[in-house]
């Protein structure tokens, strides 16, 4: 073999190769492109996802809000309970003490009226029973 076909044996051997590697670089490109199609898919999905998040964090803020409302609603309504409680009570503590007043009128005069019984007793004992 002279040196040219030597040189043409190699330059063929090499040739081979790149084309090996050619058509691993093809094989890479396939697998890259699957794997950017893939990527756009997730990309899509989490767009999809954070979208979803997106609404949720809306509902919540509405949810907040509506909670906040419920609260005061429910302070108010705690404040008009006390005080309606507190005026029954006072309402009742009046009563009471008017009650109460009435009460020692009514033992002082029934007081009365026992003294006055008694003296009658008294009196109607001391008679004479024949007139």
């Amino acid at each position: 073999m002279n040196t040219n076909e030597k040189i043409f044996q190699v330059l063929d051997s090499i040739n081979t190769r790149l084309d090996s590697i050619d058509t691993r670089l093809d094989g890479i490109d396939t697998r890259l492109d699957g794997i950017d199609t893939r990527l756009d898919d997730m990309d899509e999905r989490f767009d999809a996802v954070d979208e979803r998040f997106d609404m949720m964090d809306k509902r919540l803020d509405g949810m907040d809000t509506r909670l906040g409302g419920l609260e005061r609603e429910v302070h108010e309504i705690k404040v008009v309970q006390e005080n309606v409680t507190n005026k029954h009570i006072q309402i009742l503590l009046e009563g009471n003490v008017s009650m109460n007043n009435k009460l020692d009128s009514l033992q002082t005069t029934v007081n009365d009226i026992d003294s006055s019984v008694s003296a009658l007793d008294v009196l109607h004992k001391m008679r004479p029973h024949n007139l």
